[in-house]
This record gives structure tokens, sequence and C-alpha cells, in this order.
């Protein structure tokens, strides 16, 4: 779920953190709390009542956790979204296979400033059901969206959900086709009613994915609904309400780009003309998950890459304006598997990321968020990073949906139980204010012109190699900046005990 936020205050320090306990723990939402701090939701393996519990965290402006908690029942429980309510308390909405009617039932969670529970609610049918992302109206209730296999007309529809402020459903509305279609996420338009933003294999050209985008009344009537793609599958995962009064939808795409999947980003019009589409990528696989509009009619979108950064997959975040131009690329990540899923603008301008991490932590997954200053920048731990753009022309075509439904509803009474996670600083800069080293256990890979650069906590030995396993070079790595000069190609590399992949362009 996107939020905008214009307010000037004193930067606030960067950041770099993971939160987590014995188990796997994974963050999927942040949303800016009115104090300044950050609400993030997910799921956690680290404490609970069963296998997986709804996972929410409560932090401070720099990232201290002031509190955590884990909600659920005997079966698995997921939180996909989260949004700070007008009283300050929270709602959060995703998955139940404890509670409801069927496999999986649609969640929704709410809970004072505390985290203390006021009341849950289930919907869904005998098939699954669940919730992607939540967001609260006007009059203080809530709307949903998700992905519905208990009603509609195929293998999966679109759901959206009215919610009054106490959980009742005021209405439901399917809408898709034979194959399978899904909502990402929503936004509320000026007039009440929904932008719904998610992809659809019922009206592709090509029974491959493609971007579809629902406009609805307050009443959940369809206005218009329009699909965007190419002759391959293209994924939109998030939605936000530009300055200008146009829609930025975000994904990733396999039609259009210059490689495996690359970021896709559509501007659209309120009637759901498209006004440009950009993809950002290279030979390898970006997704984007999430954008927050700039004040100036553009974005700050977040994914992840495997093209770019120090490991395996990492945090990519891109800065555009409103003709869709690049302004800037950052990367951060370790050297294992880092992947975001959700940004917030922060009080200050700049921007907090969250998602989970394999190289940060102290479980085998954890928690990260990522906070940055207005240019993307956290010293000596983000790294630029060019990415290759295009202009595709996407195709366009309207479709006609849209089917009540009436879920069932039930109020269950989850677990709730306080969590104790550790807390672990992921980066920080070299120099402190003292003068003291910053604390650092793995080296930092990053593209130059004309090879690689390493950024290294020590001394240490480094092995490259081809991708078909010959060695091409050796050498120690001071601390402090390296270079190392590469022809063109993919690579592998070993620097101690850490391993990785670079590509040199």
């Amino acid at each position: 779920m996107f939020g905008f936020f214009v307010s000037v205050f004193l930067q606030i320090p960067a950041f770099a953190k993971a939160y987590g306990g014995t188990g796997a723990d994974y963050t999927y939402s942040i949303a800016r709390t009115s104090e300044g701090g950050f609400a993030l939701a997910g799921e956690t393996h680290s404490g609970g009542a069963g296998g997986a519990d709804v996972l929410l965290i409560r932090l401070d402006s720099v990232g201290n956790i002031i509190w955590a908690k884990a909600y659920g029942g005997a079966g698995d429980d997921f939180a996909y979204s989260i949004a700070e309510t007008y009283d300050r308390g929270f709602v959060i909405a995703g998955e139940t296979k404890s509670y409801g009617a069927g496999g999986s039932d649609i969640l929704i969670l709410r809970t004072d400033s505390m985290g203390t529970l006021l009341w849950a609610r289930t919907y869904g049918g005998s098939l699954d059901d669940y919730a992607q992302s939540v967001v609260q109206t006007q009059d203080s209730g809530f709307g949903l969206v998700g992905v519905s296999r208990s009603y509609g007309s195929g293998n999966g529809d679109c759901i959206l959900l009215r919610l009054t402020s106490s959980g009742a459903l005021s209405w439901g509305r399917t809408y898709g086709g034979t194959n399978f279609d899904l909502a990402s996420d929503l936004v509320v338009v000026p007039d009440g009613g929904f932008l719904v933003a998610g992809y659809s294999f019922s009206f592709s050209a090509t029974d491959k994915a493609d971007f579809m985008v629902i406009r609805t009344n307050s009443s959940g009537g369809l206005s218009w609904a329009k699909v965007f793609g190419g002759p391959s599958s293209d994924y939109a995962q998030g939605i936000a309400a530009s300055s200008d009064g146009n829609y930025i939808i975000v994904g990733s795409t396999y039609s259009f780009g210059f490689g495996e999947y690359d970021f896709m980003i559509l501007k659209i019009g309120p009637a759901g003309n498209l006004i440009w589409a950009k993809t950002f990528g290279d030979l390898d696989m970006e997704y984007a998950h999430d954008a927050v509009p700039t004040f100036q009619g553009g974005c700050v979108v977040i994914g992840q890459t495997q093209d770019y950064g120090a490991g395996l997959h990492d945090f990519m975040l891109l800065n555009m304006g409103p003709a869709g131009d690049l302004l800037w690329a950052k990367t951060f990540g370790g050297t294992n598997g880092d992947y975001p899923r959700c940004i917030a603008q922060t009080a200050d301008g700049g921007y907090a990321v969250a998602g989970y991490s394999y190289s940060f932590g102290a479980g085998s997954y954890d928690a990260l968020v990522l906070r940055v200053d207005t240019d993307g920048n956290y010293k000596d731990c983000t790294q630029d990073c060019v990415p290759q753009v295009s202009s595709p022309s996407p195709m366009t075509s309207t479709v006609s949906v849209g089917v009540i439904c009436n879920p069932g509803t039930t109020s269950p009474s989850p677990v709730s139980s306080s969590l104790s996670l550790t807390t672990t600083v992921a980066c920080e800069p070299f120099g402190t204010e003292e003068g003291l080293p910053a604390r650092r256990s793995a080296p930092i890979c990053y593209p130059v012109s004309g090879g690689v650069g390493f950024i290294a906590p020590r001394s240490m030995p480094l092995r490259v190699f081809s991708v078909d396993g010959k060695l091409v070079r050796s050498a120690a790595l001071k601390e402090g900046d390296n270079l190392i000069r590469l022809d063109p190609g993919v690579y592998f590399w070993e620097a101690g005990e850490i391993f990785g992949k670079a590509v040199v362009r």
C-alpha cells in the first residue's frame, strides 16, 4: 500500500537494521506512524501460537523496537498489508488457515497503538481466499483487495471488500474471467471509489498474465477495467496516486526490457489512458513491488535486483521524474538474498524500505528495514547503479468484469503474544562522529566502469571465476576500496568465506 507525505523536518539519521528470532521472520508491508516511526507487518516463525503467525513490529524513527507481537492460531497466519488508522492504531490484512470457512480465508486484525487486539474478522468461502492490501476510507471504514477461489467466475478472481469501522461487511465484489486473476493493491479515488491494480490471465490476448487496472464507484460497481501487456507475462504489484492527479502502476515484465524480468512502470490518467511506460533492468531478473509518489509528480520505486548490488538479490530503489525519466538508482544488500517488499516516505522526505534478508540478522531470514535520505543515500551502505531503460508500448484493451459476492464472516479470537526479537545492525558508515570504524562483516561489491569495486572490512583474499568455473583473477583485497579490472561478462567471486555474483558491462 502507498502513502504520500510532504513535510519539512531535520534530517533523521539513516539506518539499516534486521529484526528476528530463532526462526524465520519476514516483513511484507510498512506504514509510517504519526510519531515519525514505522509499523511492520509480516509473518514470524520465532514465536506465537502456530507454525506461522502474523508479525507486527512497532519501531521508532531510528529503528529501535518499541514492541513486537505475534497473532494467530494453531494453523498458519500471515499479514500482507498494514495501515495506520485515524486513531493511531493499525489495521492488518492477510490470510488465515487457523480460522474461517475454507482452506485459507481473508484475515483482518484491528489493534490500538500498542498492538492490543481490538477485533478480528475472517471473510471467505469453502476454497482459498486471501487479502493483499488494505486502506482506510474517509468514513473510518476499510477497503481491501486480494484473490478469491470461493467466489467469482474463474479459477481465482480479484476480490474487493468494503467494511465498516467495526469490520462488518458492507459489500463485496469479484472481478475476473475464466482463468486466474489477482488484485495486488488499491487506492481510494476522490469520489469514494477505488482504483485496483493486479494482473489477469483471463483477458490477455496471449494467455499470459497482463497488468490489470479496475476502476469502481463507491459501491463497487465497475466504472472501467483495462489490461496492459505484451506477448509474455506482466505482473502489476502496486499502485500509487500521483501528486499530479494521475496514477502510477508498478510491477514486472517479461514482455519488454533487456533480459529476463524487468521493472515495468506505467503512468495512467484517471480514465485509464496510458501516459507513458518504462522498463528498468538488465540481463537477469528485476522485480518491482511497491512505490511512493514524489511531490514533483514522479515516484520512488522499490524492488529486487539480480543484475546490480552485492549479492544474489539486492534491494533496488529508483527515483523517477514526472515523465518517467530516471533521476537516480541505488542498491543495498549483503552477499546472500535480500528481498524488499514495501516502501514508505519518511517525515523528513526520505524513504524507509522493508523486506527480509538472508544476509543479515539472527535467524534464517530476518525482517530488514533500510532508511535512506531524500537522494536514496545511506553513507557507505547504498551503492549507485545505472539500469538500462526502455519505453515500451504495451497493448491496451478494455474488459468488462464484476460480480456481487457475499463471503461468510467469522469473528475469531487469535492468540496475541509478545515477541523478544534481536536487532542486528546490517550496515553503518565506516566512520562515526567519534572517528571510530563502523562494523561490517562482509565486503560489498559494486559496479564500476571496466570492472567491479569492492569495499572490504579487512584484508582478505579474492578469487573471481567465469560462469564455466575457470579462475580468471586472483587478488588480495585491502581494507577499504578496491578496484578489480575485468572484461565485460558475468562472474562469480569469493572473498574469504563470502561469495557473490558480478556483471561487468
